[in-house]
């Protein structure tokens, strides 16, 4: 009997038996899955090692990346590294730029290779980088960034390091550059723990002149452990002072017992004024001579705070924009709570100092999601104004709704697009992109997210009192849910 084969007809011609055809296809199938397993564990090894999962064995690579220079007494005015003519990687800066997030973007960050040579665990000697000729715009580069005590930030695994460009002599009044660094790393297991810099070699900045750029590396095992190693840039002396407990409670009940008291006064006061209100409505719905009584005496006579009492239903004069700032005021607080409640989990997610623009990529996303505080509160507010389908005819609550979406972001970019001008006028490192505005713009679906709660104002009930001076009249209107 010839055996079944599902892809091959029932019978065969041929010397070769189907059998063994069926089991040599069989094998060939495994070998290519198991080749395919390797390349991928092979791929997935490349792409987790490194500064992804900040894991090295010993003579990986490990990158040097230079981000930024300016003053020092300025810090918020900064401009790209390779702006002074320092030594530039081989194959050109361009070549050598590591691709950075949105929240980097924002915050002025430009990471280009160094082009220093360092292997995880390998000591370097002192080593030349380059060697240069000053010319007369080089020259005078480099002594104005001394002569303004400028600064420069490097990284290496997302460990920050800071260093001067140069120094002025005290006596002679002489420019001079740093060129030699010394980095000292510090490692436990697979993990850089530590990145310190010492700038040595002070030569004076002459036109003509000569410069030997050079590094020197030492790595050197430490006890700390990956989780604490950025503690050493946090101001641990500051937030381990003793805490006074006993201040803290005092305070607190202290702020209560006001709170409580006056609130006392406050619910006593309008508790008898209700009760006030309530007798004169009875005198005057069936018992004239005792409204008139009470109206001789003055009771009915009200003063300071107690006049507001017909405006309170009343409302605004612009409407439309004060709906709009209310909504955008509800989403900024939410905004507001959330971003501090993800700072404050930082210990379950990772910190949000641990990476380059985490918080401002944090800002943008809280934002997109709490578009719809915004067009709920906003739209709900501006509804109440309206209570029968007659006055809701004459609402505009499409005009609310798209200037709820526009109001906060059309006064941020007239602010950024300012900004942003004296940035792309002396070139620094803030100005941002074309591409970089619209991926924010992107990023931010107001409309999508606020229309739907400014549509539908759901399971709400509005209560809204009514009389003849726009008080508490007794009209009770119950709203359910619908469509503005």
């Amino acid at each position: 009997m010839t055996p079944f084969h599902p892809y091959s007809p029932p019978t065969h011609t041929g010397t070769q038996c189907p059998l063994l055809l069926f089991s040599s296809k069989i094998q060939m199938a495994a070998a290519s899955r198991k080749l395919v397993a390797v390349a991928l564990l092979a791929a997935t090894g490349l792409v987790q090692a490194g500064e992804r999962n900040h894991k090295y064995t010993e003579g990986d690579e490990v990158t040097l990346w230079v981000n930024k220079v300016g003053p020092y007494h300025n810090p918020h005015e900064t401009y790209e590294y390779y702006d002074l003519p320092f030594c530039k990687p081989v194959g050109g800066v361009e070549t050598r730029r590591r691709s950075n997030s949105l929240g980097e973007q924002l915050e002025g960050h430009e990471l280009m290779n160094s082009g220093y040579k360092l292997s995880f665990g390998q000591d370097v000697p002192s080593t030349k980088v380059c060697s240069m000729k000053l010319g007369k715009a080089d020259a005078k580069a480099f002594e104005g960034a001394v002569d303004n005590h400028y600064w420069y930030q490097l990284y290496l695994d997302d460990l920050p390091i800071w260093g001067m460009v140069g120094e002025v002599e005290e006596e002679s009044g002489k420019k001079s550059i740093y060129t030699h660094r010394k980095l000292n790393l510090g490692f436990n297991g697979p993990h850089v723990i530590e990145v310190n810099m010492t700038s040595e070699n002070l030569v004076p900045i002459e036109e003509e002149g000569n410069l030997d750029f050079t590094y020197e590396v030492v790595w050197t095992p430490t006890e700390t452990l990956f989780k604490d190693r950025f503690d050493r840039y946090l101001d641990v002396d500051f937030f381990g002072h003793q805490i006074h407990w006993f201040s803290i409670f005092n305070s607190t009940m202290m702020v209560v017992f006001l709170c409580g008291l006056v609130s006392l006064i406050l619910f006593r006061t309008l508790r008898n004024d209700f009760a006030r209100y309530a007798k004169e409505e009875g005198g005057v719905g069936g018992h004239g001579h005792i409204g008139g009584e009470m109206e001789h005496h003055g009771i009915t006579e009200d003063s300071g705070w107690k006049q507001v009492h017909g405006d309170v239903f009343r409302a605004p004069l612009h409407l439309m924009l004060f709906s709009a700032f209310y909504g955008v005021g509800w989403q900024l607080l939410v905004l507001i709570v959330l971003v501090v409640g993800f700072a404050i989990a930082g210990p379950i997610h990772g910190d949000v100092y641990e990476e380059r623009g985490e918080l401002a990529t944090t800002f943008i996303v809280a934002y997109a999601l709490t578009c719809a505080v915004a067009g709920y509160t906003s739209g709900s507010y501006y509804r109440q104004f309206f209570p029968t389908p007659r006055a809701e005819q004459a609402s505009q609550w499409q005009k609310t709704m798209l200037l709820t979406v526009l109001l906060f972001p059309t006064l941020v970019v007239s602010v950024v697009f300012c900004l942003n001008l004296i940035a792309e006028y002396y070139d620094t490192t803030h100005a941002l992109h074309l591409s970089t505005i619209f991926k924010v713009r992107f990023c931010s679906p107001s409309l999508p997210s606020s229309f739907p709660p400014s549509l539908l104002v759901c399971g709400r009930s509005d209560r809204v009192a009514v009389s003849d001076f726009g008080g508490v009249g007794g009209v009770l209107l119950e709203f359910d849910c619908g469509v503005l």
